[in-house]
C-alpha cells in the first residue's frame, strides 16, 4: 500500500517563500481593518425582540366611556421607536407601568381586540377594557388621569390564557361567567382556531343569560358543529339551561365519549371571579383532570387575604419590620400583614419587574433571607426547589413576622 493516496505533483511545484510571508500578509490585513470590530445580529435574535420586546410605548388614540368601563385603544408610539406592536392570542394581557413620583408600581389589563381579525386603522393597535373597582384603586388613576394623547409604558403579550395546538387538546371546555367564553368559541366558528370547543357559561339570573344568550347560539350555529354553548343559571331554571353551580357531573356530562363512555382528552380554561375559579378547578379535580390540562384566569392580588381560610388569625391587623436587600445595600422598611411584600417595596421606591401580581409570571423572583411568610391557595406558582430553598414571588407574598429578603431591580 502506498505511503500516500494522494498525488504529491501539485506540492512539489510550491516553493517555501508562499508560507514565509504569511504573517506579514496577516498583519497588512489587520491593520487595514476597522478599528471596531463588526457587529452583527442573528435573525433568531431580530424576530425574538420583536415578539418579546423589552417593553413597548404607545400613545392613546381613542377612549371609549362605557360608565364603569372605560376602553381605550393604543397605538405605537413611532417617535420613540416603536414601529409596532407584537401579535398576540386570545386571552393574553398587557403589563402597565406607573411612575407615581414616590413609588413605582405595575397593573396587567387583557387585551380585548380579536387578534388576526384586525383590519384598517387599527390593524396594529391594542384595545384594554378598564372597570372602576373605586377609591385607592389603579382603575380610579387611569379612569382620571388616562385620555387620548397620553403616552403609556408596558410589557405584552404576556400570560398562558390561550390555546396552543402544541400544548393543548383538540377539544377544549371555557368555563366562565357571562361572555367569557366567548373570544375562543368566535376563533372557532370563524375558522381562526381548529379546536372543538364547548362554551359553559354561567348566569345569575335569566336577565343576565338573556344577554349572552342569542351571542352564543348564534356562533355555535354558524360553527359546523364545532362549537357547543351550554348555559348554566344558579338562581331559576330556563328552557335548555343547565342547574348550577357548575359541577363535576355537569362538565362529565359534555366530555364523555358517547361510543367509549370514556371522558375526551380535553383543555380547560376558566374564567371568573376567584371564588368560580377555585370552585370549578376542585370539580375537574374530582374527575382527575392533570394539571397541565386546566388553565386559569389570573385575578391579581388577593382582595382580603386575612379573610382567607387558611391565614393565621393571629397576624391579622399586624405591621412587620422589613429589610430589603439589594445591589449590595439595603432599605428598612414596613409591611402591614395585609400588604403583599411587593407593595412595600414599591413603597420604598425599589422597581422590580413584575407583571401579572398574581405568583404566576415569576419576574418578580425573590429570595427570602430570614422570616415567615404566607402565599395564598391559587397564588403560589413557584417550582418546588423554590419553595425548598427560600424564594418567593412577592407579588403574592404576605408577612407572617419581621422579614428580611433579597431582591433584583430592574436596570
Amino acid at each position: 500500500m502506498a505511503k500516500y493516496d494522494y498525488d504529491k505533483a501539485d506540492l512539489k511545484g510550491l516553493g517555501i517563500s508562499a508560507f514565509m510571508d504569511q504573517v506579514k500578509t496577516r498583519q497588512k490585513k489587520i491593520e487595514a481593518a476597522d478599528a471596531v470590530h463588526p457587529q452583527s445580529v442573528y435573525n433568531a435574535n431580530r424576530l425574538a425582540a420583536g415578539l418579546h420586546p423589552d417593553v413597548l410605548i404607545g400613545r392613546i388614540s381613542k377612549v371609549m366611556d362605557m360608565g364603569a368601563t372605560k376602553n381605550y385603544v393604543i397605538e405605537p408610539l413611532k417617535e420613540a421607536g416603536c414601529t409596532e406592536f407584537p401579535p398576540f392570542y386570545t386571552g393574553q394581557y398587557a403589563s402597565f407601568e406607573f411612575d407615581l413620583g414616590n413609588s413605582y408600581t405595575s397593573r396587567t389589563y387583557s387585551i380585548t381586540w380579536a387578534p388576526k381579525e384586525l383590519s384598517g386603522p387599527d390593524c396594529n393597535s391594542y384595545m384594554i377594557s378598564v372597570s372602576d373597582h373605586g377609591p385607592g384603586h389603579m382603575s380610579e388613576y387611569i379612569h382620571n388621569n388616562w385620555a387620548e394623547g397620553t403616552v403609556v409604558r408596558f410589557c405584552a403579550p404576556l400570560g398562558r390564557m390561550f390555546y396552543e395546538p402544541l400544548r393543548d387538546a383538540n377539544n377544549i371546555m371555557t368555563l366562565g361567567i357571562g361572555g367569557e367564553g366567548l373570544p375562543l368559541a368566535m376563533a372557532a366558528a370563524n375558522g381562526i382556531e381548529e379546536y372543538n370547543i364547548t362554551a359553559v357559561s354561567t348566569a345569575p339570573s335569566t336577565e343576565e343569560l338573556m344577554g349572552i344568550r342569542p351571542i352564543f347560539e348564534a356562533t355555535a350555529a354558524r360553527s359546523q358543529g364545532r362549537v357547543v354553548f351550554v348555559p348554566v343559571l344558579l338562581d331559576g331554571e330556563a328552557p335548555g339551561c343547565e342547574k348550577g353551580p357548575v359541577t363535576a357531573e355537569l362538565i362529565k356530562k359534555y366530555i364523555t365519549d358517547t361510543e367509549t363512555g370514556e371522558l375526551k382528552d380535553t383543555s380547560f380554561f376558566v374564567t371568573g371571579m376567584e371564588t368560580h375559579v377555585f370552585a370549578v378547578v376542585k370539580e375537574l379535580e374530582k374527575l382527575g383532570i392533570p394539571k397541565r390540562r386546566i388553565r386559569t384566569e389570573i385575578h391579581g392580588e388577593h382582595p382580603d387575604i386575612c379573610a382567607d381560610d387558611e391565614y393565621p388569625k393571629d397576624r391579622a391587623g399586624k405591621i412587620f419590620n422589613l429589610r430589603i436587600w439589594f445591589r449590595d445595600k439595603y432599605i428598612d422598611t414596613v409591611c402591614p400583614s395585609d400588604k403583599t411584600l411587593q407593595r412595600a417595596i414599591e413603597d420604598a421606591n425599589i422597581h422590580v419587574q413584575t407583571h401579572c401580581r398574581s405568583g404566576e409570571c415569576g419576574w418578580c423572583h425573590s429570595r427570602i433571607i430570614k422570616g415567615e411568610y404566607y402565599v395564598p391557595f391559587g397564588h403560589d406558582g413557584r417550582r418546588q426547589a423554590d419553595r425548598k430553598f427560600g424564594w418567593i414571588h412577592p407579588c403574592s407574598t404576605y408577612p407572617l413576622s419581621n422579614i428580611e429578603m433579597e431582591v433584583f431591580p430592574s436596570l
